[in-house]
């Protein structure tokens, strides 16, 4: 920041009477969705409107903006732990608060354009949301593939003439998807814990050589929920104006994950209930039965997307050809 501009700020601060902390409340709809909040980050600008802070990634806001204070700390956010302390009053500013989980990773996030009162302390809510809100219209997609790798998938695929991951293959190629289109991988099965493969990318020859990987030797149990809610967790992290995140969800059993699982990934999915706004859109591919029974219940019976049975080659062809169609769907044209 300029020296200058550093000092006209810090010379207009005026702090609250009696020295009263001015506190900041993260408002939440729905209760389930802030119970992962375990911190907090509060960044204040002088120079930006809301629109333009979430049209970036919070790590992104000091390259596009005059940060007047930054601030981390435990959530709840404590009432006196003085967070707008040396911004100035009288001028406008624009607060944007994010919340994370225990693994950093984005719960919710909200900002407020305000301006501080001089000589009185005072209180700002700032409504959160688990996807940005904006004016502008996305205009990319961030798709995030999930993929059962589990020895159910081994089955599942030989049954479809090994052609599982040809098919994804090919759904990379497919035309009429917009310009600029992100894709991340998410694997279950081989490990207990789901894996991110591959982060957000453009390079779909990357995420080709990432699905090879996964042509045979699949093992491991079903693992679907926890995977959807990791895969849901960090594209609600990247998601910014002009991208709007959704999941690609291709699964062959029942899931055998801990208890919990289907209700946090409804969670993931979902975030706060009945309000659709932030509802992640997903498409699940069910190579079996008892995954079409899965999917259906987490994605189908929620409103949250398309669920698609596939019993041969051509029909997984098909669906992923549906899917690629709903995702176009998503942004205008």
């Amino acid at each position: 920041m300029n020296r200058l501009v550093l000092a006209a700020l810090l010379a207009s601060v005026t702090f609250a009477c009696g020295g009263d902390p001015d506190v900041v409340i993260a408002d939440f709809s729905d209760e389930l969705v802030e119970a992962a909040g375990r911190s907090a980050s509060i960044v204040v600008v002088s120079d930006q409107t809301c629109e333009a802070l979430m049209a970036v990634r919070r790590e992104a806001i000091s390259d596009i903006a005059t940060v007047v204070e930054s601030t981390r700390t435990e959530y709840p956010i404590p009432p006196d732990v003085g967070v707008l302390d040396t911004v100035p009053r009288g001028r406008a500013i624009a607060i944007d608060v994010s919340v994370l989980d225990t693994d950093e990773l984005l719960v919710s996030r909200g900002c407020v354009e305000t301006t501080l009162p001089a000589g009185e302390a005072a209180t700002i809510e700032v409504e959160m949301h688990a996807l940005p809100v904006c004016d502008a219209e996305p205009q990319f997609v961030d798709i995030a593939i999930v993929l059962d790798a589990s020895s159910q998938m081994q089955l599942a695929n030989a049954a479809l003439g090994n052609g599982v991951i040809d098919k994804l293959q090919d759904f990379l190629d497919l035309p009429g998807f917009p310009p600029n289109t992100t894709f991340s991988l998410y694997a279950h099965g081989p490990t207990m814990i789901p894996q991110e493969i591959l982060g957000s990318t453009e390079n779909t020859a990357a995420l080709k050589t990432a699905l090879d990987a996964y042509r045979t030797g699949n093992s491991g149990s079903v693992r679907m929920f926890e995977a959807v809610i990791l895969a849901a967790a960090r594209a609600r992290t990247r998601a910014v104006c002009d991208r709007r995140p959704a999941l690609l969800v291709v699964s062959a059993g029942p899931d055998t994950g801990p208890l919990g699982g289907f209700e946090n990934a409804i969670i993931g999915l979902a975030a706060a209930r009945g309000n659709t706004r932030d509802d992640l859109y997903t498409f699940g591919i069910a190579l079996t039965l008892d995954a079409q029974r899965d999917l259906t219940d987490l994605v189908g019976e929620n409103g949250l997307g398309e669920v698609v049975g596939s019993a041969s080659e051509g029909a997984f062809a098909n669906a992923l050809s549906e899917a690629r169609y709903r995702f176009q769907g998503l942004v205008g044209p």
